[in-house]
């Protein structure tokens, strides 16, 4: 009888212990989610100004998840200052989209040291961090400016005289897109690459670069731009010009590139979405800050587009 008791005591106990967890963790699936977001810098071009509130609308419509968003400006300082503050709310996962990919590490190192999650989004870090973060979502950027580099050598059938107008410095998305570009042109030794300036994604800037680039080098037979943005930029130059037979490749499609490709006065870009970048971005976060595992390296599908098969995509919303 004493023995059974004992066994029914037990049985009473270990109830009571998995109730009390499946309690625990029942309360620990309902808790909020709070992302926070260290944007890059929301309003510099069509496609962060169509991310941005693509990743707001996600976080509304998502019960029990709710976002801090910061917006460095394109200023490195200031995301640090940000990321820090981010890590003093304890936030259940950071989002960084990095203004600069090697000033910010030190800021990742901390927020790992508090036991905070580091996704990065859209533009990687420098490789060196990479011990400090869970992973990254967005587009593999070397193979972008390798496809865009494989449409210049289509367009100039393997021999020209190119220049490049390139992004931020220090931007790792710049040093990636330049790089794979460089990669793709350098098994043609009949490419020669002139020259290579920033123009920080600004459309104005690139048409100043371009305008400069017109004066220094008389014979211009290809452009490669970091996005359309900015091709469309050193396009309005070309034209003001009046040089023709330029063929012009960008790394991201924008709207205003996919019809000048339709016009043939650009010969090719790279097909990105803002929305299945800022889309994959929230989803990956939401899975982090729930303990899930996922993959180091999440990457978007971003295929060629040419004066050939414009047709089989649609127009861009930015």
């Amino acid at each position: 009888m004493k023995e059974l008791k004992r066994m029914i005591t037990i049985i009473i106990i270990l109830a009571l212990v998995s109730i009390f967890f499946a309690f625990a963790e029942g309360q620990e699936a309902s808790k909020e989610i709070v992302i926070g977001f260290a944007n890059f810098f929301a309003g510099v071009n069509a496609y962060t100004a169509l991310y941005t509130p693509t990743f707001d609308n996600l976080v509304k419509e998502t019960e029990g998840v709710s976002a801090i968003n910061l917006d460095a400006r394109g200023d490195p300082a200031i995301q640090m200052d940000q990321v820090n503050d981010l890590i003093a709310k304890k936030v259940d996962v950071i989002l960084l989209w990095p203004v600069d990919g090697v000033a910010i590490i030190p800021s990742i190192k901390k927020a790992y040291e508090a036991g905070i999650p580091v996704l990065v989004t859209n533009s990687p870090v420098d490789k060196s961090a990479y011990d400090f973060i869970v992973g990254f979502t967005g587009p593999d950027n070397i193979t972008e400016g390798y496809l865009a580099g494989e449409l210049m050598v289509e367009g100039l059938g393997g021999k020209g005289k190119v220049v490049e107008l390139t992004g931020t410095p220090g931007y790792v998305t710049s040093i990636e897109r330049h790089d794979g570009f460089v990669k793709a042109i350098s098994k043609y030794p009949d490419i020669i690459l002139l020259d290579s300036q920033p123009c920080n994604w600004d459309r104005e800037k690139a048409n100043k670069v371009m305008e400069n680039f017109l004066v220094r080098y008389p014979d211009i037979d290809g452009v490669y731009c970091c996005d359309s943005g900015s091709a469309m930029g050193a396009l309005a130059a070309i034209k003001e010009a009046g040089r023709e037979g330029i063929i012009m490749t960008d790394a991201t499609l924008f709207q205003d590139g996919y019809d000048a490709i339709q016009k043939k006065e650009i010969y090719g870009s790279v097909y990105q979405s803002p929305v299945v970048d800022a889309t994959l971005a929230f989803e990956t976060a939401v899975k982090v800050a729930r303990g899930e595992k996922v993959p180091f390296f999440n990457y978007m599908h971003t295929p060629k587009v040419d004066i050939y098969n414009v047709h089989e995509f649609e127009r861009p919303l930015f």
